[in-house]
């Protein structure tokens, strides 16, 4: 039994070496093992397209405090270039934290004041839950596609 205890500690110590980087094989940060986490190593792209009715922006990718400045930026200059309809695209979008939430909230509100309109479209289950739980699900019309929040958009227009 006490030798079992002693391997498990050995291992331990050995893993805790490893990850301090302090002793161990590992020669280099860029040797160690990678784990990914939100807003670290996830792919985060953003595109823009003319739609049928206004503007899309896709969006792939985690929507946190580290990528969420890129999405601010672009839905403020669309705001700023005079887009009256802007579709965010969020089908690639499987996790927003509240930084996400934040940004979506300020674009809706900037539009809003120029007459202008914000709509999402192919939202998660877990962005759901977020956009739910805090009510913006109630001010911000969300559907399951571009073309359905196209439609939306022209019917209102």
């Amino acid at each position: 039994m006490r030798r079992t205890a002693d391997a498990a500690a050995a291992h331990v110590d050995e893993r805790s070496e490893r990850i301090s980087g302090t002793v161990g094989t590992a020669r280099s940060v860029a040797e160690l093992p990678v784990t990914p986490y939100r807003g670290g190593f996830v792919d985060f792209t953003l595109s823009t397209r003319q739609g049928r009715i206004g503007t899309v922006v896709e969006v792939a990718g985690d929507l946190d405090m580290s990528t969420t400045p890129e999405l601010r930026d672009q839905l403020r200059k669309l705001v700023e270039s005079g887009a009256q309809v802007v579709v965010v695209d969020l089908t690639g979008v499987g996790f927003m934290d509240s930084s996400g939430l934040g940004v979506l909230v300020v674009a809706y509100k900037d539009l809003r004041e120029r007459n202008g309109r914000l709509a999402l479209a192919g939202v998660s289950e877990p962005v759901r839950t977020v956009l739910s739980i805090t009510s913006v699900d109630r001010v911000i019309g969300i559907f399951e596609t571009v073309h359905d929040a196209e439609e939306a958009s022209a019917a209102v227009s």
